[in-house]
């Protein structure tokens, strides 16, 4: 997934947000440089990454341990908070409210 949004923001400098989902899990990413944003249920949690270079999003996670990845601004935030401050503006950006993100996400999930 980190690997598709490095891709995809190559193209879309203004952000991407990509939704990746494997037999029994899925997780969603929002890149908008150098803000990523995370959420990865049934934490239900937002984390925000600061990701610079010479870093990029597929080296900070191809771990896959959200622990150890390096660069987190803040703290975990729970869904039903709001969205984190990156992930509000690319949001207003792309015209697309927070509860209709959480819906749509949540939506696919079924």
């Amino acid at each position: 997934m980190a690997k598709a949004a490095e891709r995809l923001g190559r193209h879309h400098a203004d952000g991407v947000l990509v939704r990746a989902r494997s037999k029994n899990r899925w997780a969603f990413m929002a890149w908008a440089d150098p803000y990523l944003v995370l959420l990865n249920p049934p934490a239900r949690i937002w984390r925000t990454y600061q990701v610079r270079l010479p870093a990029t999003q597929e080296s900070r996670f191809s771990s896959g341990d959200l622990s150890s990845v390096p660069g987190r601004v803040g703290s975990p935030a729970p869904l039903q908070k709001g969205p984190p401050e990156a992930l509000r503006k690319l949001l207003a950006e792309a015209g697309l409210t927070y509860p209709e993100l959480v819906s749509r996400l949540f939506t696919l999930d079924t």
